[in-house]
């Protein structure tokens, strides 16, 4: 448990840190509903709101219930002391410490130039793009080569439920729908039951011996696995040297094709920095300095 506090002490103080580095730094905010206040600063709640989700990303899961507001505000509250101590004793006009607050506004600004010049300028693709996209990864990315069926499941705990389950899918009633109603497997229940497409070896054997002799559309009898009955519906099948669909991957390859198109759009902007910006020195003395350094570590380690 004492670990577990001293982890989310680190994770609160990372945040804090970066804390007072704004305050040092920036002009007064507007204020807002003040919660706390501590050191000569005040804490609004929608900064604690931020804190304690900031503290919850940085804190293992296992920990996380231990991240309260009451929490987070005692480490602020002391954290802010802490900071007026310092100040007080001028620690501030130490040039290491300048030097540290200096380098964290500069990231700062990265971020906001970043922020400015990419992410708000490159926010969508238009399908053509992403289909364009697709064609030219495809082979690479999506080119099968082995046999694979897309499935959907419905687990129930009993196997009259799911033989009742079979039989209403096939007197017409949709699969998808049923598993979003009575499956008991949460990883996919919200999702139809779609467990995507899966090769022979992904699956168990008393599945995979099933459903790779059924036809599209088709639902095996109820399965006994681990936990309860399954019913399994072929939703597709493709076999070695298919593709994967472009309507089954378009939202992923999407992402992928923004993240493709920010990289570009970030390389084309330090270019223009640089030559904007010339000239540019690059000193090749960093190999001198390590060989002197590696001399001086030999001889130390040799007296």
């Amino acid at each position: 448990m004492r670990a577990g506090l001293i982890r989310c002490s680190c994770s609160i103080l990372v945040i804090l840190i970066g804390s007072v580095f704004l305050s040092l730094s920036c002009s007064k905010k507007e204020e807002g509903i003040i919660v706390a206040e501590a050191g000569g600063e005040k804490l609004t709640a929608e900064e604690l709101d931020r804190l304690i989700d900031e503290s919850k990303e940085r804190t293992p899961k296992i920990y996380r219930h231990m991240v309260t507001p009451e929490s987070v505000m005692d480490e602020w509250i002391e954290f802010q002391l802490l900071a007026q101590e310092g100040l007080n004793r001028n620690y501030d006009d130490d040039p290491e410490v300048k030097k540290k607050v200096e380098e964290y506004l500069k990231r700062k600004v990265v971020a906001k130039l970043w922020e400015e010049e990419i992410e708000k300028k490159v926010t969508d693709a238009s399908e053509e793009e992403v289909r364009k996209f697709y064609e030219e990864i495809k082979d690479r990315d999506y080119k099968l080569s082995k046999e694979k069926v897309r499935l959907r499941v419905i687990a129930t705990r009993s196997i009259l439920e799911a033989k009742n389950l079979k039989k209403r899918a096939m007197d017409g009633e949709d699969f998808a729908e049923l598993a979003r109603e009575y499956s008991i497997r949460m990883d996919n229940k919200e999702a139809g039951g779609d467990m995507g497409y899966r090769a022979r070896s992904e699956l168990p054997n008393e599945v995979s011996s099933v459903v790779f002799n059924l036809n599209e559309g088709e639902i095996t009898d109820p399965i006994k696995l681990e936990v309860g009955f399954s019913i399994f519906q072929v939703v597709d099948r493709l076999g070695v040297g298919d593709y994967i669909p472009f309507d089954y991957v378009k939202e992923q390859l999407e992402n992928r094709y923004l993240v493709e198109m920010k990289k570009k759009a970030a390389s084309d902007f330090l270019e223009r920095l640089k030559e904007e910006n010339q000239p540019i020195k690059y000193l090749s003395r960093y190999n001198d300095y390590l060989n002197e350094k590696y001399k001086k570590s030999k001889n130390d380690g040799e007296r």
